[in-house]
């Protein structure tokens, strides 16, 4: 028994791996360094030959260089929708940290191997964990299979709306940011104030000794109290992540 494999099948094969790929190596936890590229493959892999069943062209592609970088904006462009709320979230916890005084110590961040705040890695962790509680990762299937349905391997065209989106949505990561590490730093900020008071009206104390385990202890503090906060903005943002992501998917022209 022969297998026939067309080499147009074998174009449309690689264009709709190309695009999964790219999402699936971007995703949160998934573009971890500690996981093997192998292993990363693999699941791209499998995922393309579920996929590859349901996806038809009603003519073969032409100029195959095109359409593989067609699919390469596709791939970051959903996975930049989807990081922002992650990189929202690590960046809120970065600045926190770096009030608090605790990027002078420094950890290895383990999804880009580099050196991070300890807070910006527990910010994002905690709300990778939101994510995985909300099925999030089911609602990016989902997605990653509609925008096959919107968007054939090969037919994307730039446009105006969807760059304007994209940059919008870069806009609200950093208010986002702002918005969950707020309580904590105006905070922070008064605790620096009253100890720059008390420097100056009382010079014998060594404000620099008692100031850094201050900040440390009402840093702490506040973001227990503000934890539910954090994870209720969380909430929100990743429910309306599905909106955003079919939005974008419907800004492609078909």
């Amino acid at each position: 028994m022969t297998i026939s494999f067309h080499l147009d099948e074998f174009k449309i094969f690689f264009l709709i791996l190309i695009r999964i790929s790219i999402v699936l190596f971007s995703l949160p936890f998934f573009n971890n360094i500690n996981i093997p590229n192998m292993t990363k493959a693999a699941m791209a892999l499998a995922f393309t030959i579920f996929l590859f069943p349901t996806i038809t062209l009603e003519k073969a592609p032409n100029s195959f260089v095109l359409l593989i970088i067609s699919e390469l904006i596709i791939g970051i462009v959903l996975s930049l929708a989807i990081n922002f709320i992650f990189c929202a979230a690590q960046l809120a916890g970065q600045l926190i940290g770096y009030q608090m005084g605790l990027l002078i110590p420094g950890a290895i961040d383990p999804q880009f191997g580099i050196q991070s705040s300890l807070l910006a890695n527990f910010a994002y962790l905690l709300a990778f964990t939101m994510f995985l509680v909300l099925n999030g990762h089911y609602l990016l299937i989902k997605a990653i299979i509609l925008s096959f349905e919107w968007v054939r391997p090969g037919s994307l065209f730039i446009t105006t709306a969807l760059c304007k989106k994209i940059i919008f949505l870069s806009g609200e990561m950093f208010k986002l940011a702002i918005k969950i590490a707020a309580p904590v730093s105006i905070a922070l900020l008064f605790t620096e104030f009253s100890l720059g008071i008390i420097a100056k009206t009382v010079p014998q104390m060594e404000v620099l000794v008692a100031g850094f385990p201050l900040k440390i202890a009402v840093g702490f503090i506040l973001l227990g109290l503000s934890l539910n906060m954090f994870l209720h903005i969380m909430k929100g943002n990743f429910n309306t992540l599905g909106f955003n992501l079919i939005q974008i998917i419907k800004l492609m022209p078909r």
